[in-house]
């Protein structure tokens, strides 16, 4: 399977060349990869150019493992995709790094709760009707409602005109997850953190980070 290259508005999978060898490693001990993925950790680079090496010999037959970098615009190793003779045809069957998403199968879980193990509790979205059942929330002026009797967790947010909450926050629905440690999660994702940890009630701890335009809550809960 070799001379492969897809390209999208993004990245670029392609085959590996020698001149990958050093991202190869470093991407190798990324966090995640020696969590989850350990088996692919190259300690040194000689072990990742032993790796890129071997796979590249693969290209030339026919049985594989076909295990092709994903690509940045500028020419930076963010991940791997791997793919498999199936019936007539190929799929991709794995992958790893950053922007993988990018790439997921309809089927496929989202990474933060493949992955990351994050759980979904809400959706949060903005209104400027005033809703049934609303609660004030006073430090935050602004009402809720609907999350308690919502079988999908949505969450109505109206805010007063002085609210101080983020303008995305305010104009854009949001989604919520719990998260095990919030402080891990925000020192090691790289997050643009858009509303710092605070307690906006006893035993629960948040933040907001914004990706690619959403705001996204991050809850961790103290027993």
């Amino acid at each position: 399977m070799a001379n492969l290259r897809i390209e999208t508005e993004r990245l670029i999978i392609t085959e590996f060349d020698e001149s990958m060898i050093n991202c190869v490693h470093k991407n190798s001990l990324d966090e995640d990869i020696r969590k989850f993925v350990p088996d692919e950790v190259f300690e040194t680079v000689e072990d990742a150019q032993k790796t890129v090496l071997s796979l590249m010999c693969c290209y030339r037959g026919s049985t594989g493992p076909f295990v092709y970098p994903i690509m940045t615009k500028n020419d930076e190793n963010i991940g791997y995709v791997q793919a498999i003779p199936m019936g007539n045809g190929w799929e991709r069957v794995g992958s790893h790094g950053g922007y993988a998403v990018d790439i997921r199968l309809d089927h496929e879980l989202a990474k933060c709760a493949e992955t990351w193990g994050w759980i979904y509790h809400h959706m949060g979205i903005p209104t400027k009707e005033k809703k049934a059942n609303e609660t004030y929330v006073p430090q935050y002026k602004l009402y809720v409602s609907g999350f308690s009797t919502s079988p999908f967790g949505v969450e109505w947010m109206r805010f007063d005109a002085d609210s101080e909450i983020h303008p995305l926050i305010q104009t854009i629905p949001h989604l919520a997850f719990i998260v095990e440690n919030l402080d891990y999660e925000l020192a090691n994702r790289k997050f643009n953190i858009i509303t710092e940890p605070n307690e906006p009630s006893n035993g629960v701890r948040v933040a907001m980070i914004e990706h690619d335009g959403a705001p996204i809550e991050l809850m961790e809960f103290i027993a």
